[in-house]
């Protein structure tokens, strides 16, 4: 990764207090470079920018596409992002502006230029999503990328690279040369909208706060043991007897909402059904589904902590496979990613062993272990999977357990020394997995549900260092991981406290994933991370703060004194 940054020269009439973090204590004072104006995030692989300023001339301001009228992603995102740059602005005529005796000239129209349009459709996994800027002193500034993947992500960081003077309430910016490109094809988020429901709106509100960050996966953990919230068609009694309420539901059109919101975001919306375990919730609605376990002897019966009287399902089952490949058929209609994500996690063998008829069955078909009866499920299932036209990805338990799925296996890491001390490294893991020949997604760094203490808000530090290639493995090895993910599970988390937990924790997540920086100043990327935050804030995501401070006229609810 290459830095190439030019000083901004930025003379106190350009101040911008919009953001401003301070001291914890006025004895210890913050250390590092407080960021300029107008300094984006994730930072760009190259930046150069000048001391010249233009003046964004709000009155004929504009963005227009080169070619490609055709293409709706790209034309919504050229409306949207024109009101977000002008957002809070008045709409005045600027002449060339003379600051220090000095003429500065204005800004009024940007040009897209996207060379390859067949890709306006729906994002996929290794879509180019590069892109350069040039903002010159020419009246105008150039977006040019090979996909509108690329443009997207070019005009989130110009709405970024702008900034408002605080006394004139002008905007301004620098010129400007950007070439900016993704480290990783893969970065996620995963919510968890089993253990509280989420609303559509929150939802929606994550998945813009997900595109001011270049984020590119929204992981749906949608189901789990305490709720079935998917609104089925095809089997309506699983949310009609799982979900918390009637109300606590995701509707069809819900879900073709948020696709929609997504891709017109350029994020990929995919889904879990997490199997053979945590589908407690299945069986409130199909219990023939689940094994029988035997705690004290007879059939649904528990034995706490062990397991409950039913939690897994029975892969001895062909009406199993069958239910599932039906349910993932019906996904398919309204889910148009490639991938599906299976689960597969934190499989209960003492569930199975305890069962007679399951017993049997492994007696039957030479299994001396569970982790055999393990191996027969995802094979079978996969199988499945694939013959619906599904590609799929699955928690790393399985692999753990020994089990062997088909190569093109997608393997997400999760485990690590400080979720479990009975775990491994995520390091070793990752090697182990490596070492099997599986591509991977690497979240083990990441799972922001936990608030690390005495200083919750500098938590981002260890986000920001945690490299998902930093394991001992050959470049091969390490050419296995696609990416990463930030992972919020719900325990302690409903809508009240999402986006605050997640932003702008998910934000150093982001900036390791797009740039992968080979050293990290704390002190002044600190101050640009706050500058998102403000950002954030503005766009209308309550997040965060870092320390103490304020986001100017921004501060949330500030306007509803």
């Amino acid at each position: 990764m290459t830095f190439n940054i030019f000083c901004i020269i930025v003379f106190a009439h350009f101040l911008c207090v919009n953001c401003f973090i301070t001291y914890i204590e006025p004895r210890v004072p913050l250390q590092g470079n407080r960021a300029k104006p107008g300094s984006p995030w994730p930072m760009p692989q190259i930046w150069n920018s000048s001391s010249n300023v233009l003046i964004i001339d709000t009155s004929e301001f504009e963005i227009i596409a080169a070619f490609g009228d055709e293409c709706d992603v790209l034309q919504a995102a050229m409306q949207r992002y024109q009101k977000i740059i002008l957002m809070r602005s008045p709409k005045t005529k600027h002449e060339s502006v003379n600051l220090k005796g000095k003429r500065r000239e204005s800004l009024s129209q940007v040009t897209v230029v996207v060379s390859e349009y067949f890709s306006c459709s729906y994002p996929q996994q290794d879509d180019d999503e590069s892109y350069k800027i040039e903002v010159s002193g020419e009246k105008q500034a150039w977006i040019e990328s090979k996909t509108v993947w690329g443009a997207l992500h070019a005009l989130e960081t110009l709405s970024q690279l702008i900034y408002e003077d605080s006394k004139t309430k002008k905007l301004y910016v620098n010129e400007t040369k950007i070439h900016d490109w993704p480290s990783y094809n893969y970065r996620g988020v995963m919510i968890d909208t089993a253990r509280h429901y989420i609303p559509v709106k929150v939802l929606l509100n994550n998945l813009e706060a997900m595109a001011i960050n270049k984020m590119n996966v929204f992981h749906w953990h949608m189901v789990d043991d305490q709720s079935f919230p998917f609104q089925s068609t095809t089997y309506p009694n699983l949310s009609k007897y799982g979900a918390f309420s009637e109300r606590h539901v995701y509707s069809q059109k819900d879900i073709t909402d948020i696709v929609e919101f997504a891709r017109l975001r350029g994020i990929r919306v995919l889904p879990e059904i997490d199997t053979p375990g945590h589908t407690k919730a299945i069986g409130k609605s199909y219990p023939q589904l689940l094994t029988a376990c035997y705690g004290n002897g007879s059939a649904y019966s528990s034995s706490y902590p062990q397991f409950s009287e039913a939690e897994v399902l029975n892969p001895t089952d062909e009406n199993v496979y069958k239910f599932l490949i039906a349910l993932f058929e019906e996904m398919q209609k309204i889910f148009p990613e490639k991938y599906i994500h299976l689960g597969m996690d934190e499989v209960n063998y003492g569930c199975w062993q305890s069962n007679p008829a399951v017993r049997q069955f492994m007696n039957e078909h030479g299994f001396t272990s569970t982790n055999e009866l393990e191996q027969y499920y995802v094979r079978n299932l996969i199988e499945r999977v694939k013959n619906i036209g599904y590609k799929y990805v699955m928690w790393q338990d399985p692999i753990d357990n020994g089990v062997q799925p088909a190569r093109e296996t997608i393997v997400q890491i999760w485990k690590d020394s400080h979720l479990d001390p009975t775990f491994s490294s995520w390091q070793k893991h990752a090697k182990d997995v490596a070492n099997k020949g599986y591509k991977m997604v690497v979240s083990a760094c990441w799972y922001l549900n936990y608030i690390s203490y005495p200083y919750p808000g500098n938590d981002w530090e260890k986000f920001l260092h945690c490299d998902p290639r930093d394991f001992d493995g050959s470049e091969d090895e390490k050419s296995l991981v696609l990416g990463g993910e930030a992972c919020l599970w719900t325990e302690f988390v409903d809508a009240t406290n999402l986006l605050s937990r997640l932003w702008p924790r998910a934000s150093a997540v982001a900036e390791r994933l797009w740039t992968n920086p080979t050293q990290i100043d704390e002190d002044s990327t600190r101050f640009r991370l706050d500058q998102q935050r403000c950002n954030l804030v503005k766009r209308g995501i309550p997040a965060a703060p870092i320390l103490n401070g304020f986001c100017g006229d921004f501060d949330w609810k500030l306007s509803e004194r």
